[in-house]
């Protein structure tokens, strides 16, 4: 699925600037998926704190681990963490199923706001799941 997932970003013309990774084999296995599908050669950090980690540890090496020029950010995780974090961020429950995306965007000038989220909270673009925009 992590291909049928990469091409359908492709092909929606999404550009990524750096990839988060746990640590874990298998996350950075389909970081490396992506990466040859959607051809990037960006910066990534492969992170052992983010194995099983908790939504708020995905959200502080997103907004503290991100340079300012870098505006995409995709992250490989574990559920049920990066999970709780989409559905925290699009404030509603969604099924948070193997090779989801969740495409969101924010008002905020740096990454450390995006942690402000009474002031930017991050808006869902789209969910893909299976190749698809669901």
């Amino acid at each position: 699925m992590a291909r049928e997932t990469a091409a359908a970003m492709k092909e929606r013309g999404f550009q990524i600037n750096r990839i988060i990774s746990s640590s874990a084999v298998r996350t950075r296995q389909t970081a490396d998926i992506v990466a040859e599908e959607m051809q990037l050669d960006v910066a990534r950090l492969d992170l052992e704190e983010l194995y099983l980690a908790p939504a708020k540890a995905f959200e502080a090496v997103v907004c503290e681990r991100m340079f300012d020029d870098e505006s995409t950010v995709l992250v490989v995780g574990h559920n049920p963490g990066i999970a709780s974090l989409i559905c925290g961020w699009a404030n509603k429950v969604l099924a948070v199923s193997t090779s989801t995306v969740a495409v969101f965007e924010s008002t905020a000038e740096t990454w450390h706001d995006v942690r402000q989220t009474k002031i930017h909270v991050p808006e869902l673009v789209c969910l893909i799941q299976d190749g698809k925009v669901v």
